[in-house]
């Protein structure tokens, strides 16, 4: 009996023993947890313009053999948004991979304790005042790091940008934002029952000189197409045409049909923006150039440049240019783009 009660005691004391090992572990690792790096920012209330680069210099008390993530992100309330800024360095955040809303990611690499990286407010077409954007900058991802409570929001008041040039942009991806703000890229069904995007179609952006029709900017490798016609170049009136090279290449659709929704946004930045809406005008069947398509090229607007100055005039109601001359022209500028393209 009094060796039953003599195991029962040692294992009692063995077990409190255990237990008091286990709190001391669970306290050593609780502090290790909260002792994660603090950063900085050194960023408060800044005010820029369109363009112009801000760096954002992040300093570290300590490194770690990890990298750290964190994430900034515009605060409700702004009068701007999240697609009105970019960042080299930064990852978008959709808000499906679980990060919240949406914003950039912003990785700090191991053993460092300083990294900077980049905000660039966006020049765009629009003629608009100044933009407040509150930003918030935070530990995120793997969390292995703590900003610091001052470096934790910052104010960002970016000024409207007015360049010396003209920008036209010709879309037909009919990418759009989902729910979330996410841009997510125009599909349809192909009859290989799989999605494409749009943006595999041939479509094509000229600027030529007029009357003279001689090249004066093209576009030809991207969705959506842009081109720019500089301030420095010579004064006088430029004709704007987007195209539909072929409809050879990508998948066929499903339905054996697709009416392509499109547009061109031109304007000079900061001055003054206009829409050109295309929709419709093109067709898979129909096909565009290569097959043969009369419309496959369409004058949309002559710009009048005088130094900085820009006039946009709509090519098929100008009083000047309405005389019978239109399809003569689109027939000179397909053979230009055939041979060019060929």
């Amino acid at each position: 009996m009094r060796k039953i009660f003599g195991y029962k005691f040692l294992f009692a004391a063995a077990l409190v023993a255990s237990l008091a090992s286990c709190s001391d572990d669970d306290d050593k690792t609780l502090s290790t947890r909260v002792e994660k790096p603090v950063i900085t920012t050194g960023l408060s209330a800044t005010t820029v313009s369109e363009g112009d680069t801000i760096t954002v210099t992040l300093t570290s008390d300590k490194a770690i053999s990890d990298p750290m993530e964190f994430k900034f992100e515009v605060l409700a309330g702004s009068t701007g948004g999240f697609r009105d800024l970019s960042s080299a360095e930064g990852i978008e955040i959709e808000v499906g991979a679980g990060f919240g809303a949406l914003g950039y990611q912003i990785v700090m690499p191991a053993y460092t304790t300083s990294y900077t990286f980049t905000i660039v407010p966006i020049v765009d077409l629009e003629a608009e005042g100044a933009e407040t954007f509150n930003i918030r900058f935070y530990g995120d991802g793997n969390a292995k790091g703590k900003v610091a409570e001052g470096s934790e929001f910052f104010t960002l008041t970016v000024n409207n940008t007015v360049t010396d040039d003209f920008i036209a942009n010709f879309d037909w991806s009919q990418t759009n934002a989902d729910y979330y703000g996410t841009l997510v890229a125009g599909e349809y069904a192909g009859d290989d029952d799989a999605t494409h995007a749009y943006c595999d179609f041939d479509f094509d952006l000229e600027l030529y000189t007029w009357p003279g029709l001689d090249y004066q900017a093209v576009s030809y490798t991207d969705c959506p197409e842009s081109l720019t016609l500089l301030g420095t170049d010579p004064d006088g009136e430029y004709l704007l045409v987007p195209s539909f090279y072929t409809a050879d290449g990508p998948t066929p659709p499903k339905s054996g049909e697709i009416n392509f929704k499109a547009f061109v946004e031109m304007g000079r930045p900061g001055a003054f923006k206009t829409v050109y809406n295309l929709d419709n005008v093109w067709s898979y069947t129909v096909g565009g150039i290569e097959e043969g398509n009369p419309d496959g090229a369409i004058p949309i607007v002559l710009i009048e440049k005088v130094g900085t100055t820009y006039t946009v005039r709509d090519f098929n109601t100008n009083e000047v240019l309405g005389s019978g001359r239109g399809a003569s022209l689109k027939q000179q500028i397909i053979a230009k783009i055939k041979a060019r393209k060929h």
